[in-house]
């Protein structure tokens, strides 16, 4: 539906796990028509480094992209932090960026990621 669709379409993504394949299918037919994002509760693979790289780069190339919400996915380092970060400062038609409950205590630092955003 994506495919064909001439409209603006906001896209939401909850609770379910994705694999590369399906990434790599999925987010470059959303470039250039998803104006919102919204990722919630995602599960990757563990060792799969390759989703968050699918994903940035689609978030990257995608400039009909205004709003951004990645909420309760857990950012497993900071390499992976950084392409997402890197990604939404990229793409300078996103005008709304909603990060809630990414970053672990322990492991990714969020004050980094936050620092990137705004310097």
């Amino acid at each position: 539906a994506v495919q064909v669709t001439t409209a603006d379409v906001e896209f939401w993504i909850e609770n379910i796990e994705l694999h590369p394949k399906v990434l790599g299918i999925l987010c470059p037919v959303m470039e250039g028509k998803v104006t919102a994002i919204s990722m919630r509760h995602m599960r990757f693979p563990v060792s799969d480094v390759k989703c968050y790289e699918i994903i940035t780069t689609s978030i990257g190339r995608n400039y009909t992209l205004k709003v951004l919400s990645w909420v309760h996915n857990r950012i497993p380092s900071d390499e992976q932090a950084g392409l997402l970060i890197k990604s939404a400062i990229h793409n300078q038609s996103i005008h709304t960026l909603h990060l809630d409950n990414c970053f672990d205590q322990t492991g990714v630092n969020g004050c980094r990621a936050l620092t990137t955003l705004m310097t």
